[in-house]
């Protein structure tokens, strides 16, 4: 800045640094998928953006329009707060969707919105479910089963990537999210409360989420024992029919059902893991349906031979 005034110079640095950041921020909500959304990434982005607009418009008003004594001094006080802003900001996403960050370089960013505010914890069952080996998923190559695919599908992020950008085209994006949360919550529950469901030890309790698939938002509200919160959060979530944020294609009697267990107002955790355990087997029909056709697409296939070729 050997041309400039000291005084221009900061002005010129906190400008171009405003409108950088904004421009990130902007390019970000533009770039993500749709369907992050579903967990409100868009609109914490949307509250960034309104912030770097004010930002950038103080900054004009201040170096270009107002004139007055103060002004310098209110120049060097934005530029402290535009500064300690920026870091907390970064060590935010750092610590609350840190893949975010890192999620352009390892293809994982439908999953940045699970992450939940002052969590670094990942769910996963224990490793005796895990299916080991390089196993393919092509009829052709080694039958199996519909759910021993989707458990495969779940299990591997390459697989669980594609398989959301391919329920994203089809507008049922939904079946694999809730399947997620649902199944999330009830394997906390269970476990924690030692609830006894036959259909859970006997199916879904062996179903593994990828490694890189952290808890969710919801599921991490509260303590352990809000259980009745969290539950009527996913209701109104997923299973309150039109009034859904995102309305599931379930039942019409296993969502009457949903209502009636909510309207009680003493309603049982045996009385939400029997309910919910019948919605997440009519998920994972629906995700199962889905999924047959996903195996057809060129976009599988290529993730299918990479991931033999890698050994992973």
């Amino acid at each position: 800045f050997g041309l400039l005034s000291k005084t221009l110079a900061i002005q010129l640095t906190q400008g171009i640094g405003n409108v950088v950041m904004f421009a990130i921020g902007l390019y970000c909500w533009t770039q993500s998928p749709r369907f992050l959304d579903m967990f409100a990434l868009r609109r914490e982005l949307r509250y960034l953006g309104t912030i770097g607009i004010c930002s950038v418009v103080i900054w004009i008003i201040l170096t270009i329009v107002a004139e007055t004594k103060g002004r310098v001094l209110l120049l060097r006080f934005l530029i402290t707060t535009d500064y300690v802003v920026t870091i907390l900001f970064v060590q935010y996403l750092h610590t609350h969707y840190v893949l975010v960050l890192c999620g352009f370089d390892y293809g994982l960013l439908p999953w940045a919105v699970f992450y939940a505010p002052c969590s670094k914890k990942k769910y996963g069952p224990s490793g005796e479910h895990k299916i080991s080996g390089v196993r393919s998923l092509s009829a052709g190559v080694e039958p199996i089963t519909s759910e021993t695919a989707l458990r495969m599908v779940l299990q591997k992020s390459e697989y669980l990537t594609l398989f959301a950008q391919f329920l994203e085209k089809e507008y049922s994006l939904e079946n694999l999210l809730a399947f997620v949360e649902l199944h999330q919550f009830l394997g906390e529950m269970i476990s924690e409360y030692q609830v006894l469901n036959e259909s859970w030890n006997e199916t879904f309790r062996s179903y593994v989420l990828c490694e890189e698939m952290p808890l969710s938002y919801i599921n991490q509200q509260g303590q352990k024992d809000e259980w009745g919160t969290k539950f009527k959060m996913l209701h109104d979530k997923y299973l309150n029919g039109y009034n859904s944020v995102y309305e599931l294609n379930i039942s019409g009697s296993l969502r009457r059902q949903c209502l009636q267990i909510v309207e009680k107002p003493d309603f049982t955790l045996e009385d939400v893991v029997a309910l919910l355990v019948s919605v997440l087997q009519s998920v994972v029909y629906l995700l199962i349906d889905s999924l047959t056709r996903f195996r057809q697409t060129p976009e599988y296939h290529n993730a299918e031979h990479l991931i033999i070729e890698k050994g992973l």
